[in-house]
């Protein structure tokens, strides 16, 4: 096997530009502020009926004394980290604004349009994922109708696996070979509307955490989108002059049901001018108004 791995589950040669994360404000100020990816530790999902890592029964003490078996369990929760991003296949796969106008994600994971959207560039994650971990898979989620497939979602090691001397390598291997990594790219369809586009990779070193920070730097980032109930724009305006981090903001214009993108430095323009002109009217017409 090559040092390193990547493989595309369901992608191909296929895949979209950007990938966007919805977030909470506090949680997105850390990102610029530290300039770190936060990648979570897999069995922490949130839908119950993914598939998780779980060991065949455990060989007999006499044969495989212990710690064995508990090396194990703690082997398989303490090194799939995973990080997960929505998508947009379009004709046109540079742009994202229809993957940034997702009303249900900035309602849940945009803590109600008070949060940010931050447009990550794919080609940087995957490099990202090249230079922290050996073992690295990426691809857009198949969403099926019904759980049948999930009756037993127990990712099973088998005992080969298992008695590998080389126990940190050989989990990795069973895990990103092709046929391991389908598992860990399907979903209900339940979950459709995020359109999910999932990293998945390998850690050589123990997690002590239930997550990892890796630095990236100020060009994984293309664009921070502000929800439009977010009241902390100068904060986004001064930590992001001069990164060459794009800001814009997404308003919701109740007249025509639909979510309009604005470029911040746009608007805070449009701003001044209608400040400006504002005072140029006669006195009296400026009175009427303030009235």
């Amino acid at each position: 096997m090559n040092s390193k791995t990547c493989f595309h589950p369901f992608g191909g040669t296929k895949q979209p530009c950007y990938l966007v994360k919805y977030m909470s404000a506090c949680t997105g100020k850390k990102v610029v502020d530290n300039m770190t990816m936060r990648w979570s530790g897999f069995d922490s999902v949130n839908d119950p009926r993914e598939y998780t890592l779980q060991c065949w029964d455990e060989p007999s003490s006499e044969e495989y004394p212990e710690p064995y078996g508990q090396y194990w369990r703690k082997l398989k929760d303490k090194r799939l980290l995973a990080q997960f991003f929505s998508h947009d296949f379009k004709e046109d796969v540079d742009k994202y604004e229809k993957s940034i106008k997702n009303v249900l994600m900035w309602a849940h994971y945009g803590d109600g349009q008070e949060g940010v959207c931050i447009v990550y560039k794919t080609e940087q994650i995957k490099k990202c994922c090249f230079e922290n971990f050996k073992y690295s898979t990426w691809g857009p989620l198949e969403y099926q109708c019904g759980g049948a497939f999930f009756n037993n979602n127990a990712f099973m090691i088998p005992q080969e696996v298992q008695q590998q001397k080389n126990k940190i390598d050989a989990l990795a291997k069973f895990i990103f070979k092709s046929t391991s990594q389908f598992f860990f790219f399907r979903k209900v369809d339940d979950w459709k509307d995020e359109n999910e586009y999932r990293f998945l990779v390998f850690s050589e070193n123990e997690v002590t955490k239930d997550y990892k920070d890796i630095n990236i730097a100020y060009d994984c980032i293309e664009a921070i989108v502000l929800g439009d109930k977010n009241k902390d724009i100068g904060w986004w305006v001064a930590n992001l002059n001069g990164t060459g981090i794009k800001l814009k903001k997404i308003k919701y214009d109740t007249n025509k049901n639909i979510f309009r993108i604005l470029d911040i430095n746009e608007e805070n323009q449009n701003n001044k001018i209608n400040y400006y002109n504002r005072w140029r009217m006669p006195l009296k017409l400026r009175n009427i108004r303030d009235d």
